[in-house]
């Protein structure tokens, strides 16, 4: 819990909430420091009690278990592949247009907008793709 926490959110007794910058150990170490801060101790005490007796939650991995891609998806996949691959290659084609210099004024304004639009595709395909990827 310590790699996952940067700051503490305690509930004291009374309802009081406190702020604490740091992990958990931080705050169990600046707790123990505390002489007078009796009730948060007592409070402490009774969450250890109530963390014994009650039973441990489920794991993280098991509630967010893979689910399977439908047919459509593993489809989809599939298709985004090679329309990726099909876009790269149209990118880089664009790419070496618009490097050698030739070509009207014009016609490097076109190949820069279409250079544009076939990023833009990328990007939206290649998320879709990363998303299905962990299901298939």
């Amino acid at each position: 819990m310590d790699a996952l926490v940067e700051q503490v959110f305690a509930l004291e007794p009374g309802g009081k909430i406190r702020q604490f910058p740091g992990n958990y150990t931080d705050y169990r170490e600046w707790l123990q420091e505390q002489p007078a801060n009796t009730g948060a101790r007592d409070a402490e005490k009774a969450l250890k009690s109530v963390n014994q007796t009650t039973a441990p939650a489920p794991a993280p991995a098991a509630a967010s278990a893979k689910r399977k891609a439908s047919f459509a998806e593993k489809k989809e996949y599939e298709t985004l592949e090679k329309e990726l691959e099909q876009l790269e290659v149209l990118k880089q084609q664009l790419i070496e247009k618009l490097n050698s210099g030739t070509g009207s004024h014009t016609e490097l304004a076109d190949w820069a907008a279409q250079l544009k639009r076939t990023d833009a595709e990328l990007d939206t395909k290649g998320e879709r793709w990363l998303e299905l990827a962990d299901f298939v």
